[in-house]
C-alpha cells in the first residue's frame, strides 16, 4: 500500500512527532491488513479486469459473470472499524517510540484533528473521513500512552526542526 500526506496536512502539523504519528498510524493500519490492502482485494480486481476482457467471448453467460466480477470489485473497501483504529493507534505509539519520537505526538495530533473536525475544516477532511476521532478514541490512546514503558528513553517532538523544514511550504501557502 501507499501512504500519502497532503501539503495541507504537512502545513497543519506543528512537529515531526505529529507527522510521525500519522505515518505510524497508517503503517499500523496496513499491518492490521485493512481489506483494501489484502491479497484477496487485489485478486478480485485482477479477476474483474480479466473477466471484462474474456467474458464476452463466452456469450451471455460469460458477459453476465464478467459483470458480476466487476460489481464485486467495485464494492468499496470496508470502513476501518473502531477496534482496528484503536489497534492502529496503539501500534503507532510503539512504532513512534522505537523511532525515537514522543508518542504523545499521536494524542496531540488526534486532539488537533478533532478540533478541526468540529469546525468542519477541509484541511483534515480526507484523513479523518475514514478515521473518525471520538472522545473514546482519544481516551483509549491516552490509556495506551500511560501503559507504555518509556523508562529513561529520550524522545523528541522535533518542533524546531519541523518548523524550519516546513517554512518554505508556509511561505508559499501561508499557515493554515
Amino acid at each position: 500500500g501507499y501512504v500519502y500526506i497532503t501539503t495541507g496536512l504537512l502545513n497543519f502539523f506543528e512537529s515531526e512527532a505529529e507527522l510521525a504519528a500519522v505515518l505510524a498510524h497508517e503503517i499500523g493500519e496496513i499491518q492490521l491488513l485493512r481489506p483494501n490492502f489484502t491479497t484477496y482485494r487485489k485478486a478480485t480486481k485482477d479477476l474483474a479486469s480479466l473477466s471484462a476482457m474474456v467474458g464476452p467471448f463466452f456469450g451471455p453467460i460469460g458477459a453476465l459473470s464478467a459483470a458480476g466480477f466487476i460489481l464485486l470489485s467495485a464494492i468499496p473497501a470496508e470502513e476501518p472499524q473502531p477496534k482496528r483504529l484503536l489497534e492502529a493507534d496503539e501500534t503507532a505509539m510503539h512504532l513512534m517510540t522505537k523511532a525515537g519520537y514522543d508518542p504523545q505526538g499521536l494524542i496531540d495530533m488526534l486532539k488537533k484533528i478533532q478540533n478541526e473536525q468540529i469546525n468542519a475544516s477541509p484541511l483534515v477532511f480526507d484523513w479523518q473521513d475514514r478515521r473518525t476521532i471520538t472522545p473514546e478514541r482519544i481516551a483509549t490512546a491516552e490509556t495506551s500512552f500511560i501503559q507504555l514503558d518509556l523508562g529513561s528513553l529520550e524522545l523528541v517532538t522535533g518542533f524546531e526542526k519541523y518548523q524550519t523544514m516546513i517554512r518554505g511550504l508556509r511561505d508559499m501557502h501561508g499557515k493554515f
